[in-house]
């Protein structure tokens, strides 16, 4: 008796652990519907356009749109409708990450916690894994209210990373100026901050909105300004 316990054991050893490398079986994706996703905890909603259904082999575009702060679930995924209509037209795919509940702060890149950008670059990598046509080095982006602040802040971290983006009444910005305490500024409070890449950030394509009745419209003038005395490029205003 004890050599057969012994040798069933001994047998069970490799069958555990070929369990252990066997890697979770990739969710099924439905093109041209959003589809609910969760990556580390962080739900994300993902769209694929009907026309990757005929061509599945040329380079799929990305646009990442971010929800404003306090947003539940269905406003994150609001966010990937707003441009489902855009997504048909042009074949892009659309990614609406949901930060409200892992990543506090995310308007502000959560530093010194759970990352946001970070985890923003494992989603896109996560996407790519399941559609490989999906093109991840550049994205589009855009983000609303606490989601804006997010953008701009993502582009500044990592500017490479971004084609053109678009920041929609963010009623907060960082501005280069080393001796104001982070958020606004990029002295840091206690967490050490990630470098940020304005000379690269201001030759980006990158929309700042505001409409009439958003407060701290006086800020985001300032902020554009900044922007522009430091890329010496004009600037344009409309209603």
């Amino acid at each position: 008796m004890g050599r057969l316990l012994a040798t069933l054991c001994w047998s069970a050893i490799p069958i555990w652990t070929c369990a252990a490398d066997i890697p979770p079986r990739k969710q099924r994706l439905r093109i041209g519907a959003i589809n609910e996703m969760e990556l580390k905890g962080t739900k994300w909603f993902f769209y694929l356009p009907k026309k990757l259904k005929r061509d599945r082999r040329s380079p799929l575009p990305v646009v990442v749109s971010v929800h404003g702060a306090d947003a539940n679930l269905e406003a994150a995924r609001g966010c990937a409708e707003w441009f489902l209509t855009f997504a048909e037209r042009r074949r892009i795919a659309v990614i609406a990450p949901h930060f409200t509940e892992n990543h506090p702060w995310y308007q502000a890149l959560t530093i010194g916690g759970n990352r946001a950008d970070l985890r923003l670059l494992e989603i896109l990598e996560d996407a790519k894994s399941r559609v490989p046509p999906l093109f991840i080095k550049r994205i589009y982006l855009f983000g609303h209210s606490g989601g804006a602040q997010f953008a701009h802040r993502f582009a500044l971290v990592h500017p490479g990373r971004v084609l053109k983006g678009a920041a929609s009444a963010a009623g907060g910005w960082t501005f280069p100026k080393p001796d104001l305490i982070y958020p606004g500024g990029t002295k840091p409070r206690r967490d050490p901050l990630p470098e940020f890449q304005f000379a690269s950030f201001v030759q980006m394509p990158f929309a700042i909105l505001v409409g009439d009745r958003t407060r701290r419209r006086c800020r985001m003038a300032n902020w554009t300004m900044a922007r522009t005395d430091m890329s010496g490029q004009r600037t344009s205003t409309g209603r």
